[in-house]
């Protein structure tokens, strides 16, 4: 074989292990001690799921929970995420939180719960029952609108662990009213880090590692990250 054959075969070599190699290393480097350095570092990128969404309303209603007013969802939908994510490398709904002045606020949740409320301004029930697929409806019984659900519910969209989760949110935060909920999510130290820096009436982000904030065991987010490593890799070659 010519020597030119041999510099080309390593060259192909080299660029085919080259991706194999740079993945070990990262591998190498996280798993010699992974520090929180600053709040900006987002490397977990999940897409918001809609309808984990709407079935975990439907399970806090069915649950017994009567006062889902707007900002009492946020915060049971943020301990629903932090919880599965620590525990299991992932979160529930997948949605972007935000640290804003009345807590963490995950976004796409919120505009949906934001477009059931425009729509029921002209006391349209069937257009908010439509919205959430027919599971859901908004009542205007007290201060704020509440969610609650109506018709059958479809937990199969849910893993064990994750009817896990939502269970134990329910039993732990589930009485709690909104406002006691506000001050126990401005606690947390995800939104503590997101919130050392926000200026007044603005929000900061809060990125997926940033739930591991305070946390002894940071095994699952070794897990989520080379998750992570797959679903980026997957988009390149996909």
């Amino acid at each position: 074989m010519k020597i030119s054959n041999l510099h080309h075969i390593d060259t192909m070599s080299s660029h085919y292990y080259r991706p194999v190699l740079l993945r070990f290393h990262a591998l190498f480097h996280r798993a010699s001690g992974y520090t929180l350095r600053t709040v900006e570092m987002s490397r977990l990128d999940f897409r918001f799921n809609p309808q984990n969404f709407v079935q975990s309303l439907v399970f806090f209603s069915k649950s017994g929970i009567t006062d889902l007013t707007k900002m009492k969802i946020h915060k049971l939908l943020f301990f629903a995420d932090k919880l599965h994510l620590i525990r299991y490398g992932r979160p529930i709904i997948g949605d972007e939180y935000f640290a804003l002045d009345h807590g963490p606020l995950p976004t796409s949740a919120d505009d949906d719960l934001d477009t059931a409320e425009d729509l029921a301004i002209g006391v349209d029930d069937a257009a908010v029952r439509t919205h959430f697929g027919g599971y859901l409806t908004l009542k205007s019984t007290g201060e704020w609108p509440v969610i609650a659900a109506v018709g059958p519910e479809n937990y199969g969209v849910f893993s064990r662990s994750e009817l896990k989760v939502l269970s134990e949110v329910v039993e732990r935060f589930g009485r709690m009213s909104a406002s006691k909920l506000r001050k126990l999510s401005h606690e947390d130290p995800a939104y503590v880090l997101a919130d050392k820096n926000r200026p007044q009436g603005k929000r900061a982000p809060m990125p997926y590692e940033s739930f591991f904030e305070g946390e002894t065991d940071k095994a699952m987010l070794e897990v989520a990250s080379v998750e992570q490593e797959d679903r980026d890799f997957a988009a390149i070659v996909g």
